[in-house]
Formats: C-alpha cells, structure tokens, sequence
C-alpha cells in the first residue's frame, strides 16, 4: 500500500496528465492492453501486498 501511495503522490507531482498521441498508444495498448496481462500483472502485485501486508483482502473487505 505504501508502495502505491508513493506512486500516487509522484504522479501528481509530475503536473498535469497529458493525453497520448495515437503513436503513442498503439505501443502502450500492445504492451498492457492485453486482460491477461492485466490480471497476471494484478495478480503478481496482490501477491507482493499480501506478502507486506498479511491479512490485508481480510481486514478490508469491498
């Protein structure tokens, strides 16, 4: 979770977002536009945070 705070705050720290050109989508849509991709990257990072914080899926229900 720290993690991706600190993520966050660069972000907004880095101005305003911009949008993408078209050239440069394409590149970024074949990269991470993929879903399983997506759901491996998701997975891996969930994993990372259960490691950090255990029992956090159970302390923080949806």
């Amino acid at each position: 979770m720290d993690r991706a705070c600190r993520t966050q705050l660069m972000a907004e720290t880095a101005g305003t977002p911009r949008i993408m050109s078209d050239e440069e989508a394409e590149p970024a849509h074949r990269q991470f536009g993929n879903a399983n991709q997506a759901r491996h990257s998701f997975e891996m990072l969930a994993d990372i945070i259960q490691e950090e914080e255990p029992g956090f899926s159970t302390e923080n229900p949806r």
